[in-house]
């Protein structure tokens, strides 16, 4: 469940809301950042064209990123998407505190 969260708190955190003078923003409660990372614009094409579950699936499966597909393994595309839907609801202390 643990790698589950991570993979979707990367997804969110890797979700592009501006490109502006060759650098990508993501927003987190109202508030703008810098995405420092190589697949920056990997994830800003792949958040334009895609509601959450494709780009989990589409993440999950990209050999170029992991080395296999990981949307293989039994349950992890489910629970990557619940825990992105929570964290994108806001719900992030409730996630965390599911964990203990």
């Amino acid at each position: 469940m643990h790698m589950a969260l991570g993979f979707a708190a990367y997804i969110l955190f890797m979700k592009v809301v501006v490109v502006s003078n060759n650098q990508f923003y993501g927003e987190r409660n109202g508030e703008q950042y810098v995405i420092k990372d190589g697949k920056a614009a990997y994830f800003y094409e792949l958040w334009q064209n895609n509601n959450a579950e494709e780009v989990v699936h589409t993440t999950l499966a990209a050999t170029s990123l992991w080395g296999e597909d990981l949307s293989t393994l039994p349950g992890l595309t489910n629970a990557v998407l619940q825990y992105l839907n929570e964290l994108q609801s806001n719900q992030s202390l409730t996630v965390l505190l599911s964990l203990q």
